[in-house]
């Protein structure tokens, strides 16, 4: 301390002071900063340790269970019997892999199971049956009530069933894609958790750093999250990018059948797999040519036997299991709709769809030996033939012009008429010829004061309803076709409308 009281206050003595204040300063931050790092790693320490201590004690506390059957036989005999049960926390969702190498050739298709399990036990060496099956729907019809008015209008948050994490949020029917990142209490990610879309069979998984990514199909609106020790959740989609926060909760079998995940159950069937000798299979197993699947068909359900044994453990995780590859025809056919984008679309149309047993799921694209991206296999059409998009192609290039000499307003008594005109320019890069679909439109009067002149659209299909445009063109390889079309406008002077 400085007291200039009594003495005189030197210059000297008042920077010496402020000197060793400073020092002294510095020293108790960096103390302090060793000090908050010494905290950080112990608390680490402390959630591993604890995620360990989960681990163990799930191990020690297996499950267990009675039977008791009762037979009734006519007369004395011998017999052998099979027991099957029902038990929850096990499910299953497909994903698929879908390759074209070239337009000419069928589409392969890798079907894949992604199956978890936390039953209490580890699945070794078993043959599993995959089923569409979900034994917790009720098997009641509804019935249709008499429908009286008034009724309330719009809905309150009551309305929802809400976690606690997130509460009062409503989902956005308008989102179609949700990303984002699955983490615990203590902001480590979670590796491995299920991420599934609610009633569907679309599921995926966190990855190494607990990102995640999912496609959402048109209606469904929630995500169900679950994760072995931590609390199942249905969010709400209500953004495109969600991160979730998950909260803890304070004799092995030689043949397994697989529910249906969105029912998050399983059956099984005890019997003797005559496997001993296989190699336990944890991690994900590449896609084989050959892939022994015997496919059962029901009136209402259909399963795939999957003829070599797997291994799944008593984590929550989700392991890979490949079910079969098939090549399937095809028929190919490009897209695009160059006022919104100027890229080529890749559409394959497959015929007879049901024939091939798919569900609702994601699907990874390949196009020529490149990775694309994802896709959403959606299974609700109301026709025979499904259509996968295959994501862009750089090989067709696609050009909309809007021609200048065109466009010019004229008047007519107290009405204004304006004219456009657009030119689309498609070209075909590739080595063989191409069939593609140019979208375009003309616009749709909604009033009497306002009409639309379609002037040329030269070999295009027109909508009326819509006044959407449909040219199919086929272009030879390494060549180019130009379309057209033109339209005026009449309206009011004291109208301001955009035309294009």
């Amino acid at each position: 301390m400085v007291n200039s009281q009594h003495t005189d206050l030197k210059i000297v003595d008042l920077k010496a002071a402020m000197d060793f204040h400073q020092q002294r300063l510095s020293t108790l931050k960096s103390s302090l900063l060793v000090s908050e790092r010494v905290i950080k790693k112990l608390n680490d320490t402390i959630a591993v340790i604890d995620a360990q201590l989960q681990t163990l004690n799930a191990k020690k506390d297996p499950s267990t269970s009675d039977l008791i059957v009762t037979v009734n036989a006519k007369q004395t005999t011998e017999a052998s019997f099979t027991i099957s049960y029902f038990v929850n926390y096990a499910g299953w969702f497909p994903t698929y892999d879908f390759r074209v190498d070239d337009i000419s050739k069928p589409i392969s298709v890798s079907y894949r199971a992604n199956v978890h399990q936390n039953t209490g036990e580890d699945w070794k060496d078993v043959k599993l049956t995959l089923s569409n099956a979900e034994p917790k729907t009720s098997g009641v019809i509804p019935n249709l009530r008499t429908w009286y008015l008034p009724q309330n209008t719009g809905y309150t948050k009551t309305n929802f069933n809400y976690t606690n994490a997130y509460p009062g949020w409503t989902p956005d029917p308008g989102v179609m894609e949700v990303k984002g990142r699955v983490y615990d209490d203590y902001n480590k990610p979670l590796f491995g958790a299920t991420i599934i879309v609610k009633g569907t069979t679309i599921g995926t998984t966190s990855d190494y750093d607990g990102n995640y990514s999912i496609k959402l199909p048109p209606g469904s609106n929630y995500l169900t999250v679950s994760y072995i020790g931590y609390t199942t959740q249905d969010i709400p989609a209500f953004s495109n990018h969600i991160n979730i926060k998950m909260t803890q909760f304070s004799n092995n079998l030689d043949e397994v059948a697989v529910g249906n995940a969105n029912t998050n159950a399983m059956y099984f069937s005890a019997r003797t797999a005559g496997a001993e000798q296989a190699k336990e299979k944890i991690a994900y197993i590449e896609p084989m040519v050959n892939i022994e699947t015997n496919e059962t068909f029901s009136p209402t359900t259909y399963s795939f036997e999957i003829q070599m044994p797997y291994s799944i453990p008593n984590d929550g995780k989700t392991y890979a299991v490949d079910i079969k590859q098939q090549d399937i025809p095809a028929t190919y056919v490009y897209k695009c709709t160059p006022k919104l984008d100027k890229e080529a679309f890749l559409m394959a149309n497959i015929i007879d769809w049901n024939d091939y047993n798919f569900l609702d799921g994601e699907a990874n694209l390949y196009f020529e030996g490149t990775y694309l991206g994802k896709t959403l296999l959606n299974t609700a059409v109301e026709n025979d033939t499904i259509e996968i998009s295959l994501g862009h192609d750089k090989g067709v290039t696609v050009t909309r012009t809007k021609l200048k000499d065109i466009g010019k307003k004229t008047f007519l008594g107290d009405k204004k008429i304006t004219s456009r005109a657009f030119e689309i320019a498609v070209r075909n890069n590739k080595k063989q010829p191409i069939n593609i679909l140019v979208l375009d439109q003309f616009p749709v009067s909604t009033q009497k004061e306002i009409e639309v002149d379609k002037q040329e659209y030269n070999e295009a299909s027109l909508d009326n309803a819509s006044g959407k445009l449909t040219w199919n063109l086929q272009i030879s390889a390494a060549n180019e076709k130009k379309v057209s079309f033109k339209y005026a406008v009449k309206y009011p002077k004291d109208y301001h409308i955009l035309l294009e």
